[in-house]
Formats: structure tokens, C-alpha cells, sequence
């Protein structure tokens, strides 16, 4: 990933690359728990029904098993700053195909629709789900900072000191909760430390 070129072709080599490196770290510990592994696919499309992105830069469909990364808000650039930016956002996807995996997710929306989506126990869940998909995020970017490639703490300073966009503070948490659970796991890297499922609702609003 040293060299990043412009075009769908590269991006999609760029992008597909990620997730080859995240299914090394992640298959031993799913296999290694009883359970199947499988590989997301990856695609450049603006998400995964008529919806589309509705604001987020990235998206994850369980029912395809599918990654999407859209050039119009994740085009792969030269500067390690946004490319790392890029891989975060891409880990946070991957985290969201981890919880597929795990039942997690199908889990999470089973009991949302049973105490209905947009109530705030619903919407609790939701920022339970989204915020622990954060902390696995930090906790990729975490195994590839200072380890003898591109990316250094200077890198993941750009992300730690940055805004996180409030894109859905309803359902995804708040600013500065969406960034503390992405720290968290990028300073702890330990899956226990991301299971925000015991955390108390005000660690998750």
C-alpha cells in the first residue's frame, strides 16, 4: 500500500488489500472460537440499497456480505494522513462483518425491532453496535502504526486530534464518544476491551 494511484482499479486493489490483512488478524480468532470465517467482498458502489450512504462515508450490508467503499467519499490519496483516515473507516465496516459473523448484529437487530428501532432502547442498541465497530477500528489502525511501515504515531495523532463528523449522533453516538471508543481500542487493542454491550448507557450516548 506504499504506492496509492487514482481510479477505480487501483482503489479496488488498495481497498482489497485492507481487507486481506484484516482477515489475517481476524480468521484465527473467529475459526479458533467455533465459528465460520468468511471474507467480505469489497465494492465501490454507493451502498447497498435505495437508501445509498445517507451521509456516511462508509457502509457494510450483512445479506451480501459486502464492503462498501464509494470512490466519492473514500477515493485512496497519497498523504498517509488521509489514507489512514480511509483504512479506519474501512476497519469500521470490517468490524461491523466481525459482528455478522459472531451473531452479533443479527442479535442487535432482532432486539431493536422488538422494542422498535427509533425508541431510545432501540437506538441504544444502534449506538452500542456503531461505537463498538469503532473501537475495532482503532484497534486495526492500532496493529499497523509504528510497526516498520508507512503509517506512524504522527498518522494516528491526525485521527485522535481530529472532528469526528456527527454524521447520526442518534444512532451512531456522539462526536466525542465515537472518537473515545475508537481510542480506546487503538490504545488497548484487546477484543474484551471493545465489548461495550456491560458499558453503562452513559458510555455509550
Amino acid at each position: 500500500m506504499r504506492h496509492l494511484l487514482q481510479g477505480p482499479a487501483a482503489a479496488q486493489n488498495f481497498y482489497q488489500t485492507a481487507v486481506s490483512c484484516m482477515d489475517t488478524a481476524w480468521k484465527p480468532l473467529i475459526t479458533g472460537a467455533g465459528m465460520e470465517f468468511r471474507s467480505p467482498k469489497v465494492s465501490l458502489a454507493a451502498g447497498c440499497d435505495s437508501d445509498g450512504m445517507r451521509g456516511f462515508a462508509g457502509q457494510y450490508c450483512s445479506k451480501t456480505e459486502t464492503l462498501y467503499v464509494p470512490l466519492s467519499t473514500l477515493s485512496p490519496k497519497k498523504d498517509s494522513a488521509e489514507v489512514i483516515f480511509n483504512l479506519a473507516v474501512l476497519a469500521h465496516e470490517y468490524g461491523h462483518h466481525v459482528q455478522h459473523l459472531i451473531g452479533t448484529l443479527g442479535e442487535m437487530y432482532k432486539q431493536a425491532r422488538a422494542v422498535g428501532e427509533q425508541s431510545e432502547p432501540g437506538l441504544e442498541l444502534s449506538r452500542r453496535m456503531e461505537l463498538q465497530a469503532q473501537c475495532l477500528s482503532g484497534m486495526f489502525v492500532g496493529s499497523i502504526v509504528d510497526t516498520g511501515g508507512r503509517f506512524t504515531t504522527a498518522d494516528y495523532q491526525v485521527i485522535a486530534n481530529g472532528n469526528w463528523d456527527a454524521v447520526s449522533p442518534r444512532d451512531h453516538g456522539s462526536p466525542e464518544h465515537y472518537g473515545s471508543w475508537w481510542d480506546h481500542g487503538y490504545r488497548l487493542n484487546k477484543i474484551g476491551e471493545c465489548n461495550n454491550w456491560l458499558s453503562p448507557a452513559s458510555d455509550v450516548s
